[in-house]
This record gives C-alpha cells, sequence and structure tokens, in this order.
C-alpha cells in the first residue's frame, strides 16, 4: 500500500497519548500542544505530538531568550511496522509546519541507535550532542532531575532516601532543529542560533562526535550571510529570478546547506565565524564556563541583571574579572 493512500488529521490529546502510551518504546506521557494521526482508512497507523519544552534552559538555548516563546518540541513519533517505508518521515514532513512555532527542535536517542535519519530526511538542521546532564536514582530507577526538584531541595532528598539515592549520567542525544520560517526570516533564525549546523551524523553510536560551538549571537549578520548565499547560488546558475530578494533570490533549502557547508570549512576556521573564539566570547562557552565551575547554566531568574551579570560572575569566578566592592 503506497503512502499516498494515508491521511494525516489532527487528532485530540487523549487519543494521542494512548497510543504514545501504548505504542511508543518509552511507554509514557509527553509535552502535548497539537498531535497528528496517520491513517489507513479507520485505523490509526502512527502519531507525532509538538509540544512546547519542559526546559526553560532547553527553549532558551536555541536561538536566545528572546525566541524562548518560539520553540516547540516533537517530543513523541510513533508509525506502525505495517506502514511502508519513508512513512516516518512522511508524517513529520506534512505536519511539523503546523507545530505552531517557528523553531521546531527534536531530539534522536544515541542510546537507542538514532541518529536522526527521519530529520534528516525532512531537512531538520543538525546541531550536535545535547549538553551533558544527570537523572537522580532511587533505588536504581532513574528520574528525571526536574521531576524530583519540583516535589524535594537536595538535602531533602538526601535525608529521605539516603544511600537510596545516587546521580546518573544521562546519555547524550543528538539534537535538530526545524525553521518554520520563509527566506528573510529563516536566516535572522540561523543567525540567532546559539550552536553551529553540523553535518549529518551517518552511523550510530560513534564516540567521535564533536559537541557543537556556539554561533555568538549576532542578527545583525544575517544580511552578510543572505548576500554570500545569494552570490553561491548564483554561480550555481540555480533558482535565479526567483522573485524573492529581486532577480537573484535564494532558495530556502540552498540557504540551509550552504550556512552548514560556511560553518563547517574543510580547514580550520570559518568564512562567518572567522577563528576560533575563546570560551569568554561566546555565549555557550560562558555558560559551559558557568556549569564547570559550579555556577551552573544562565536563567533569567537567577540573575535579575540579564545576561551582562552572569558573564560577569561567570568571568570573576574564573579569575579574569574584576570585582568591585
Amino acid at each position: 500500500m503506497a503512502l499516498e493512500n494515508y491521511q494525516i488529521c489532527q487528532i485530540d490529546y487523549a487519543t494521542a497519548m494512548a497510543v504514545i502510551v501504548r505504542e511508543h518504546y518509552l511507554h509514557r506521557k509527553a509535552p502535548c500542544s497539537v498531535a497528528f494521526g496517520l491513517f489507513l482508512g479507520d485505523d490509526l497507523k502512527g502519531v507525532v505530538c509538538y509540544g512546547t519544552p519542559s526546559s526553560a534552559p532547553l527553549r532558551s538555548g536555541i536561538a536566545g531568550p528572546e525566541h524562548a516563546c518560539n520553540v516547540a518540541e516533537l517530543t513523541r513519533l510513533w508509525v506502525c511496522d505495517s506502514v511502508p517505508r519513508n512513512g516516518e518521515s512522511y508524517l513529520i514532513g506534512r505536519t511539523v509546519g503546523k507545530a505552531g512555532k517557528e523553531i521546531v527542535v527534536s531530539f534522536a536517542e544515541i542510546q537507542q541507535g538514532h541518529v536522526g535519519i527521519v530529520y534528516q530526511a525532512t531537512n531538520w538542521i543538525y546541531t550536535g550532542l545535547s549538553a551533558k546532564r544527570t537523572n537522580w536514582t532511587i533505588d536504581g530507577m532513574s528520574k528525571h532531575c526536574q521531576t524530583l526538584a519540583d516535589k524535594y531541595t537536595a538535602a531533602e532528598i538526601r535525608a529521605e532516601f539516603g544511600d537510596r539515592f545516587s546521580l546518573q549520567d544521562r546519555p547524550r542525544k543528538h539534537r535538530y532543529v526545524f525553521i518554520n520560517a520563509k527566506v528573510r526570516r529563516r536566516a535572522e533564525i540561523l543567525a540567532s542560533l546559539r550552536y553551529r549546523p553540523a553535518p549529518y551524523p551517518k552511523a550510530p553510536n560513534r564516540d567521535s562526535y564533536a559537541c557543537p560551538l556556539s554561533i555568538p549571537h549576532c542578527p545583525e549578520r544575517m544580511e552578510s550571510i543572505l548576500a554570500s548565499a545569494r552570490n553561491a547560488q548564483g554561480a550555481c546558475g540555480r533558482h535565479r529570478g526567483s522573485g524573492v530578494f529581486g532577480g537573484d533570490g535564494v532558495n530556502a533549502g540552498f540557504l540551509d546547506v550552504f550556512v552548514v557547508k560556511l560553518l563547517n570549512p574543510p580547514d580550520a576556521g570559518s568564512a562567518v565565524l572567522g577563528v576560533a573564539k575563546a570560551w569568554h566570547e561566546t555565549a555557550l562557552g560562558i555558560e559551559s564556563k558557568g556549569e564547570e565551575l559550579g555556577i551552573g547554566r544562565y536563567h533569567p531568574d537567577a540573575f535579575p541583571g540579564g545576561f551582562p551579570e552572569f558573564k560577569a560572575r561567570v568571568l570573576l569566578a574564573a579569575g579574569i574579572g574584576v570585582r568591585h566592592d
């Protein structure tokens, strides 16, 4: 049966969660603002769910705090084994534009042997591995730290569970981003990404994936990116006369591919970024150093003075800031 014979329709939360809990390998619910079903006649053969990421650092970490409310996450995907090949990418490709946000993030679990082939097939942008995190484990059962933090302080957890409580490294995941926007807006968001777009991973369970370097938050680079993309595309003789930018427009798909190649040249350095930047010159580098020094990552509730206050504290702790008593 060809995929063209399948229909995709929006479904309600209860229907989606019933299928996800029963069929998805995690067997648990997930944040879900909108869900879509893949139907063959009246039979539900697949479900995809999009929701608001539960983690505030994740929402602001993709493209900065100014885009935090513009981020959705593909939280669950299940397609029946009887669906023809490419059923997952068919379902994602026809629904991600209806996720309700301009930025959609999703993760492929290395622990499950996934590298994100369905995201690669639907032209998502690969942005490297998720950050290192820990889960809180009680009686050998792993709990997401936020689940327990909502109920206990760290001291209360240790007092109540004692030796039954331990910390366990959380497996890292491949992170993909999809941008629901036309070319100019797409370039603005690309210029705001906190992670370097990178080539797609090709094999599971490799230890050699490098963490993505950050792109300094600099929206004014948008025009430079667009100009370079127009020149490169024009040299290829493709998509000319599209009318997006006069007679030398930029195709959205070409822009994504161009930016990945621009930021990952074969030689050291980058046409956009220039030489590699020191940790204190990028937001991601400063946040990573904050974690290393025990300050943690930036959160607006913890630093009323905003990111500059957080940066100053990290620089001071690292011994390169100036104390003002």
